[in-house]
């Protein structure tokens, strides 16, 4: 089986609200992206899909 070429394991990201709360954005991600494969990450406004490509791209 080949490598992929992208590869998320376990990724948790939380925060620190205005008012101090911890907010989780992301919980135990999982994600496996072979070579030339498409592929969307879709979900409602303030989901946390841009956090979770912020933290692919690093």
């Amino acid at each position: 089986m080949e490598m992929p070429a992208i590869s998320i394991k376990n990724i948790n990201k939380t925060y620190i609200d205005q008012d101090g709360n911890e907010v989780q954005a992301l919980h135990d991600i999982n994600l496996d992206v072979a070579e030339g494969e498409f592929v969307c990450i879709v979900g409602p406004s303030g989901c946390s899909k841009s956090t979770l490509l912020e933290i692919v791209a690093g």
